[in-house]
């Protein structure tokens, strides 16, 4: 799967919606038969009461595994970055994702999120590699609907971006982006 775009729409698109499930369990195994579910984890994202969410799991089949302000380069919205570290640091997701990278530091570990979840996914993974937690050649990030959320100094961390104006159906037109202002990616919306 590593790279594929067909097969992130397929695998990532589900797994990242699993995480507003109150179990992800169902859809995991719909999409990655024969993975098993970590666990869930859930805090509170803000004063208003909001909850931020997400989940590990493992697919020792298919040598995958994954979990749904940056302090090395760049600056990220403060609501993104406590949301993200109040899963990583609080919600104990930290401590398990290092786990599982010490356990299987060959297999790959797949980030993924939508939306809000999307952009503590891209923080998620620029963190787990600069602060060395897996290789970095072994981390791929693929996000669904995320906001902007760092300044140009951070986006130099996530690599490439993939465009979609509309929806991202199979053979749907879109954009390889080049840079972090490509006119012809978000940076035209």
């Amino acid at each position: 799967m590593r790279g594929s775009s067909c097969r992130a729409g397929d695998i990532l698109m589900p797994l990242a919606s699993a995480a507003y499930a109150p179990d992800p369990k169902p859809c995991l195994n719909i999409v990655l038969d024969g993975a098993k579910l970590i666990r869930r984890f859930e805090v509170p994202c803000d004063s208003s009461k909001n909850t931020c969410s997400g989940y590990t799991w493992i697919d020792e089949s298919r040598k995958m595994m994954g979990l749904r302000k940056f302090h090395n380069g760049g600056e990220v919205v403060e609501y993104f970055n406590d949301g993200f570290f109040a899963l990583w640091k609080n919600g104990g997701m930290g401590n398990i994702v290092q786990e599982m990278s010490r356990q299987h530091p060959d297999f790959d570990l797949y980030i993924t999120g939508h939306s809000l979840g999307g952009s503590m996914a891209a923080i998620a993974a620029a963190y787990i590699v600069s602060s060395g937690v897996h290789p970095p050649n072994r981390v791929i990030l693929y996000t669904f609907g995320q906001p902007r959320i760092g300044d140009t100094q951070f986006t130099k961390h996530l690599g490439t971006a993939v465009f979609y104006e509309n929806d991202m159906e199979v053979g749907a037109p879109f954009v390889i982006c080049k840079g972090n202002e490509d006119p012809k990616c978000s940076a035209k919306l």
